[in-house]
């Protein structure tokens, strides 16, 4: 599904990222890594191999597409105290052809400061043709990319039936991508004339307002 903005055209992809053809550039926001892990060391129990999940589901798509260059919108990772960021950064060094930047969200705050030797730019805003990349939504620019909201619609069918979708969301000024990591939990937007809303669901982008 290709969608215009800021001047730009973007392709949706199913996997909850945005791609941009013609510079070749992978736009994923809110990765998480290994934020089971995470859960899993504070007493909550969850699968113990879903942790792997993200990070094999990022290597897939990476080998699928073979960008040229990896913004990762904030939140690559979740905590720092977990195997999850050695073997992010075992998986970088196994793409070291690949340009990657990390616009610092805030779970990123400490882990980010030192992965800058990894060969990863982290920077706190991106300037990509003229759209500022940041972690949180922001109008304080001409055009924004950002994550941060983990943004589902919530589509209702006959009766109570309704089901709850992650999607790409859109304003005049701001673009806000889902969360690309297992787990993440949502926050749903509301339905506004003011935003084009396109869903993920069995492996397809639709447009749903």
């Amino acid at each position: 599904m290709e969608y215009s903005f800021g001047g730009q055209i973007f392709e949706l992809l199913p996997e909850k990222v945005m791609w941009h053809h013609d510079s070749e550039t992978l736009f994923i926001s809110d990765v998480h890594i290994d934020k089971i892990h995470h859960f899993r060391k504070n007493g909550i129990s969850l699968p113990a191999n879903a942790g792997h999940r993200t990070l094999i589901k990022l290597d897939a798509l990476v080998k699928r597409i073979s960008p040229k260059t990896i913004i990762f919108l904030g939140d690559l990772f979740h905590a720092s105290d977990n195997n999850g960021v050695l073997q992010f950064l075992e998986w970088r060094r196994s793409i070291s052809q690949i340009q990657c930047i990390l616009v610092v969200g805030n779970h990123d705050v400490v882990t980010a400061k030192s992965i800058e030797s990894e060969d990863i730019l982290v920077t706190e805003l991106y300037d990509f043709s003229g759209i500022s990349c940041t972690h949180y939504p922001t109008e304080d620019h001409k055009y924004n990319l950002a994550g941060h909201l983990h943004p589902a619609v919530k589509l209702k069918g006959k009766g109570r039936q309704s089901i709850v979708l992650p999607c790409f969301f859109f304003s005049e000024k701001v673009a806000v991508l889902p969360p690309f990591g297992y787990f993440t939990g949502h926050y749903i937007i509301k339905e506004t004339d003011d935003y084009d809303i396109f869903c993920i669901a069995e492996n397809k982008v639709i447009k749903v307002h």
